[in-house]
């Protein structure tokens, strides 16, 4: 499963190869067996329809093998990764392996005189975003990160191995079909508080610590000071329900101490 984003794009740039290959594929084949038969008009718009296919395919594949959804963002940016990595190897290839003169090379991408790489490029471009978004592969952002700092990317914020739990990492990686609705759910309880992040942070401290859950406190200690709480209004937190629970929010103490560092 494709989760980070190093990962997402490392099998970009995998399936990147099968692009030109494609569009040479697509270019002999109409020149070859095409253009014969139907002439070269017929063949050139021919030849578009298949090398903007082969495109399509390739980047269907690749959205296929891709699991869990990825952000929207990083769909686009795979699209003008392919896009980059097209026009580099067509300049490099055709002027250092071929030595043909740029006029030649700018020549490919004269639509009207029976160049197909432009419609790769175009294709290379948007087809991983469009092919996304059909087939589910788009993850949606469930909370408005702007309100409440609990909503910041997972990837970002999972990134701190102190900060989260393990039994939290592992249902955020090893469980995104539960943990996509669940965070959406998240969301949708936040529009409807009527607490500001830093009151809302600090308030889940004191419940978390209340109920001895102390896991969760570096996390959510490193949230309500993002959100612009104070160590001391941190701690009067964790220790607010003192007298309805008693000294078990003192459990929470060492691990919220440890969060906020030294003075």
């Amino acid at each position: 499963m494709v989760r980070r984003a190093g990962a997402f794009y490392a099998l970009a740039v995998a399936f990147w190869p099968i692009l030109p290959v494609a569009a040479a594929g697509a270019a002999l084949f109409r020149d070859a067996a095409m253009t014969p038969l139907v002439g070269e008009a017929v063949a050139h718009l021919a030849g578009c329809f298949i090398a903007a296919a082969l495109a399509a395919i390739v980047a269907l594949v690749f959205v296929q093998v891709v699991a869990p959804p990825q952000p929207l963002a990083r769909w686009f940016a795979a699209g003008f990764l392919w896009l980059a990595m097209s026009v580099a190897w067509a300049s490099l290839y055709g002027r250092i392996v071929m030595g043909r003169q740029w006029s030649e090379l700018l020549a490919d991408y004269n639509v009207l005189k029976g160049g197909l790489w432009p419609l790769m490029l175009l294709t290379a471009l948007v087809a991983p975003v469009v092919l996304a978004a059909v087939s589910g592969k788009v993850r949606r952002p469930g909370v408005d990160e702007k309100h409440i700092p609990f909503a910041k990317p997972m990837e970002l914020t999972m990134s701190d191995r102190p900060s989260v739990s393990d039994s939290f990492r592992a249902f955020q990686q090893d469980t995104p079909q539960f943990f996509g609705p669940w965070m959406e759910m998240i969301g949708k309880l936040d529009k409807a508080s009527a607490l500001d992040a830093k009151t809302q942070q600090l308030a889940y401290l004191a419940v978390l610590a209340a109920a001895g859950r102390t896991s969760g406190i570096p996390f959510h200690v490193r949230q309500a000071r993002s959100a612009g709480a104070s160590r001391e209004e941190v701690i009067s937190a964790i220790l607010l329900g003192l007298p309805a629970v008693g000294t078990v929010v003192v459990q929470s103490l060492p691990p919220a101490l440890e969060a906020l560092g030294a003075k």
